[in-house]
C-alpha cells in the first residue's frame, strides 16, 4: 500500500480518531489503522479503537499510488515524529518486512506495523445501525462540555453517575451528592445514548471537528456519532449501568438574585484561596435583598470565614417563603465554579434559591438559555440544581 499525502491533511484525520485510541504500550489499540477504504480504490480511511470507544475518517485528499493491506502505526509514535516535519507532502508506504516507511522532506522515517486483521473492523455495525436523531454537532459538544464538570468520576464507587445520560430529549448528570443538571436537547427526542466522563473531552473534539448536523446510529451495543459533512464516526459503547431516575423541579424559585457573573466569580474564588482544602463548602446568604454574602471558612482558624458581599442587580421574593439558615446556604465551591464556568459567555447571572421544608431539601437552581432555533425562536434550556438533590 502507498499513498501520498499533504501533512495537515493526515492530521486532520488523525485529530478526528485519537479520541478512540487506546493507551495500551504495543497492543493494536494503542496503533493507527490505515486501510484502503473498503469499495473503493482511491480513498484512505484511518481507524482507531479502545474497549470503550471506536472511530473512523477519511484522510482528506490522500491520492492512493499502490493498492495493498491494511497496516498500523502506533499512536504516540506517529503523533510525535508529525509534529517535527514541517508542512510537507507526504509518502507513505508498505515494505516487505512489516514496515513502514514515510517520507517528509529531509525527514524519512520507519515505524513497526501490528497484524490488522486484529483489528474490530465495524463496517456491517455502523451499516445496519439504526439512525435516531440528528442535532448540531456544535450544540451536542457544548452540552456535553457544560455536563462534565458535575457527573462523578468515581468508577469504584458510583458506576451509575459517572456517565452523562441522554433520554427523551434531555441530557442529565449528577455526582449523587450535590449537583443535578438537566440539558434539554430537542432534537434527541429519540435518542438513548451514554457517554463516559472520562470520554466527554474526546467526544467534544470529535463534535467540534466540523461545522454541520452529526447522525445519532444506534447499534444496540455501541452508539455512534457520523458527522454529515465528511462520514467521520466516533462510536461508544453502551454503558451497561442503570442510570439513576432524577425528577426535575418544576415549581417557581422562592428567591432570585441577579448578580454579575464575573463579580460573584471573583468572590468565590477570594474564599476559596483563603479556604481549607478539606473543606471546601461555601455560604451564600442575602443581606436586606441587596446584596449576597459569600463566605467560607478560612483555613488559619476554622471558627472564622472570610466574607466578601457582591452587590445584587435584582432581588425577587415570593410570598410567605421559608428562611435562609442563620448562618447561609451551603453550596460545594468546586461546583460553583464549575457552574460560572457554564455562564462566562453572560453578563448576569440569575440564582433561584429554595428551602423544602417537608423534604428538608436546599437547592439553587440555575437556567440558561442556549442555542436558539432559526425557525420558531424556540431554545435549548440548561437547567443546573446545586446542593440538596432532587430525585
Amino acid at each position: 500500500m502507498k499513498f501520498h499525502v499533504a501533512k495537515s491533511d493526515l492530521d486532520f484525520a488523525i485529530n478526528t480518531v485519537s479520541g478512540a485510541l487506546g493507551a495500551g504500550d504495543s497492543d493494536i489499540s494503542s496503533h493507527f489503522v490505515f486501510r484502503i477504504l473498503p469499495g473503493t480504490t482511491d480513498q484512505v480511511q484511518i481507524l482507531t479503537a479502545s474497549n470503550r470507544t471506536y472511530s473512523h475518517c477519511t484522510v482528506p485528499k490522500a491520492k492512493v499510488i499502490e493498492e495493498g493491506h491494511p497496516f498500523t502505526i502506533e499512536g504516540w509514535r506517529l503523533k510525535g515524529w508529525m509534529g517535527l516535519v514541517g508542512d510537507v507532502a507526504l509518502d507513505v508506504e508498505t515494505l516487505d518486512n512489516a514496515e513502514i516507511q514515510i517520507k517528509g522532506g529531509k525527514y524519512v522515517q520507519r515505524f513497526r506495523s501490528l497484524d490488522a486483521n486484529h483489528f474490530s473492523f465495524m463496517d456491517k455495525t455502523v451499516a445496519s445501525a439504526n439512525m435516531t436523531g440528528k442535532i448540531s454537532a456544535k450544540r451536542l459538544s457544548a452540552a456535553l462540555k457544560a455536563a462534565k464538570a458535575f457527573a462523578s468520576t468515581d468508577d469504584s464507587n458510583k458506576p451509575d453517575v459517572v456517565v452523562m445520560d441522554i433520554k427523551n430529549g434531555m441530557l442529565m448528570a449528577t455526582d449523587k451528592m450535590s449537583v443535578v443538571v438537566f440539558f434539554t436537547l430537542k432534537d434527541l427526542a429519540n435518542v438513548s445514548m451514554r457517554v463516559h466522563v472520562k470520554d466527554a473531552a474526546s467526544v467534544s473534539s470529535f463534535l467540534d471537528g466540523v461545522d454541520g448536523l452529526v447522525e445519532i446510529l444506534d447499534a444496540k451495543r455501541i452508539v455512534f456519532m457520523r458527522r454529515v459533512s465528511d462520514g467521520a464516526v466516533y462510536g461508544e459503547t453502551r454503558y451497561q449501568v442503570d442510570f439513576p431516575n432524577l425528577n426535575y423541579v418544576d415549581e417557581a424559585d422562592q428567591r432570585v438574585w441577579r448578580v454579575k457573573t464575573a463579580e460573584l466569580r471573583r468572590a468565590v474564588q477570594h474564599g476559596y484561596f483563603g479556604a481549607s482544602k478539606a473543606d471546601p463548602k461555601l455560604f451564600l446568604h442575602a443581606w436586606e435583598n441587596d446584596r449576597i454574602q459569600v463566605s467560607m471558612q478560612t483555613e488559619t482558624n476554622t471558627r472564622a470565614f472570610s466574607s466578601v458581599y457582591v452587590e445584587c442587580d435584582e432581588s425577587r421574593l415570593s410570598d410567605n417563603i421559608p428562611d435562609i439558615p442563620a448562618n447561609g446556604f451551603p453550596v460545594d465551591q468546586p461546583h460553583v465554579m464549575a457552574l460560572l464556568d457554564a455562564f462566562a459567555d453572560q453578563e448576569m447571572i440569575e440564582l433561584g434559591v429554595n428551602v423544602d421544608t417537608v423534604k428538608k431539601k436546599r437547592y439553587i437552581r440555575v437556567t440558561k438559555k442556549a442555542f436558539e432555533d432559526e425557525k420558531d425562536g424556540t431554545f435549548d434550556k440548561y437547567v443546573f440544581i446545586l446542593a440538596g438533590l432532587v430525585w
